[in-house]
């Protein structure tokens, strides 16, 4: 007779932290992709999805926010860390700050604010994964 193999139960804290990192990265994708698809040679002055530069830190807390040309995304990646949905309001874009409190507050309905649809997109896909990794699925 086999022995069934226990299914090890990960701390919230590990499944916090893969889905920050999974929300960081899918970030990463949605931006670059959004950029690369821009089309008609438009200049944007100060574009709402930007590409992640060299300056940009690797963990970012509130002080790093402050020297960095991405200061709002800065600031979503910090408060989503923390958890602390506070933060976002210290973000100055709409669709931004917007996407921020969707993903900690996990409301869906925010997410239908976001003016771009492929953010719109991410930020349910967030949200999904969030509440299913809390679920321990």
């Amino acid at each position: 007779m086999k022995k069934k193999r226990s299914h090890q139960k990960y701390p919230k804290n590990l499944y916090f932290l893969a889905t920050i990192i999974f929300a960081v990265i899918l970030l990463v994708l949605v931006f670059a992709s959004f950029n690369k698809n821009m089309s008609g040679g438009k200049e944007m002055s100060q574009s709402k999805i930007e590409n992640l530069s060299d300056t940009y830190p690797e963990h970012p807390n509130l002080e790093n926010c402050e020297n960095t040309s991405k200061r709002n995304f800065c600031i979503g990646d910090v408060a989503e860390i923390n958890n602390d949905i506070n933060l976002c309001y210290q973000i100055t874009d709409p669709d931004i700050k917007n996407f921020c409190i969707a993903r900690i507050s996990l409301d869906r309905n925010l997410c239908s604010r976001l003016s771009d649809e492929g953010l719109r997109g991410a930020c349910l896909e967030s949200i999904e994964l969030k509440i299913n990794w809390s679920r321990g699925l």
